[in-house]
């Protein structure tokens, strides 16, 4: 069953979204990622195969 929304209850829905978990999380992602970029450029190491 579907159920149609005007305008204004369509406004009011909430939910999904970045939560403060997801915030903390892409921050989290983000630090590791630019740490790790400049470990690589300052100390690069050869793949050993």
């Amino acid at each position: 069953m579907m159920v149609e929304l005007n305008n204004e209850e369509m406004l009011n829905i909430s939910g999904g979204g970045l939560g403060s978990y997801g915030l903390a999380a892409l921050i989290a992602g983000l630090v590791v990622f630019v740490i790790g970029f400049f470990d690589g450029i300052t100390n690069p190491k050869k793949c050993n195969n």
